[in-house]
């Protein structure tokens, strides 16, 4: 770069850091910082400040966000939007509602109170008809036999069941398997075919056969006198 290029991109940083301190002096005597970037899109900010190549935005919030300062078209100062307006008031006419009654009374809200009739003190009688007279245990009893025998229960309550362990029987002897007897005997055991007394190895011993010239024979000088 140029120095006339860094020169010019060094007046820029600078131009841009007087304008958000501008900004930021202005927005506290009643007027809303609003960062515009090249997309058409728009933060309401509380401060903006250039470093650099980027640009840190503080929000209402007090959170910080944080954008190239290639990405911003311009800081605007504007009026904030005024408040909503405060809903209308309820109208109509007031509602004239009883007082509430003392506590442990229970009055109706409306019409003619009510007499509940006292329990009576021998005990509880019907409402209407006649007097129901309960049975008596006499009466209760004279749909059973005399005397009563209760029916015997299905199962025995006095059954008691029996150990199936004998010490003296084998009680597992219906339900033990039986081995067949095996075709190799099992206890067999072979007998050593070593004799100390005997040579065993006499029938498979090689026997050589007799030579045909006698290897001991010696030849004598026919020239001996």
């Amino acid at each position: 770069m140029t120095p006339a290029g860094r020169l010019a991109r060094t007046l820029a940083a600078l131009a841009a850091s007087a304008a958000a301190l501008l900004a930021t002096a202005l927005s506290a005597d009643g007027l809303e910082t609003v960062v515009v970037l090249k997309d058409g899109q728009r933060i309401p900010a509380v401060s903006a400040t250039r470093d650099g190549d980027v640009v840190e935005i503080q929000l209402a919030t007090g959170d910080m966000l944080s954008y190239p300062a290639s990405s911003i078209a311009s800081i605007e100062l504007s009026t904030p939007p005024p408040p909503p307006p405060p809903p209308p008031p309820i109208s109509g006419p007031a509602l004239n509602l009883p007082p509430a009654p003392p506590p442990g009374e229970n009055k109706p809200i409306s019409g003619p109170a009510l007499n509940f009739p006292k329990p009576p003190k021998d005990g509880p009688k019907p409402i209407s008809g006649p007097e129901i007279q309960p049975t008596t245990i006499a009466q209760q009893q004279a749909v059973f036999t005399s005397p009563y025998q209760p029916q015997a229960p299905i199962i025995d309550p006095t059954w008691q069941p029996t150990s199936a362990y004998d010490k003296n029987a084998d009680v597992l002897a219906d339900s033990r398997t039986q081995w067949s007897k095996p075709i190799i005997d099992p206890t067999w055991t072979p007998t050593p075919a070593y004799d100390s007394s005997a040579d065993v190895l006499a029938d498979n011993r090689t026997q050589w056969s007799k030579p045909i010239i006698d290897s001991s024979w010696q030849p004598t000088n026919a020239f001996s006198q």
